[in-house]
């Protein structure tokens, strides 16, 4: 990876710009499935809220897909999820 950075960085400028700038893309949105050890698979659909005041401060909210066990009532946990993003 270093070496294909260091070449495009040597002849493309615009490269060498946009490379150094770091601006990185955050997702806001998506999906993950996992694995509880009672309900099984949980496949949860995932959306970020920035506020607009404070960039640093993110709310993830956490909802079962359409059509899976979670979303339609089936599952019951003994115990509150607890989610930690990877």
């Amino acid at each position: 990876m270093a070496v294909l950075v260091g070449a495009l960085s040597v002849q493309d400028p615009h490269f060498r710009q946009w490379w150094a700038a770091h601006n990185v893309a955050s997702r806001t949105t998506g999906t993950k499935t996992m694995h509880h050890p009672v309900a099984g698979e949980l496949i949860l659909d995932w959306d970020t809220l920035t506020a607009s005041t404070a960039v640093e401060q993110r709310l993830v909210i956490w909802t079962a897909a359409p059509e899976t066990p979670p979303a339609s009532g089936s599952v019951s946990l003994p115990q509150p999820l607890r989610i930690t993003p990877s």
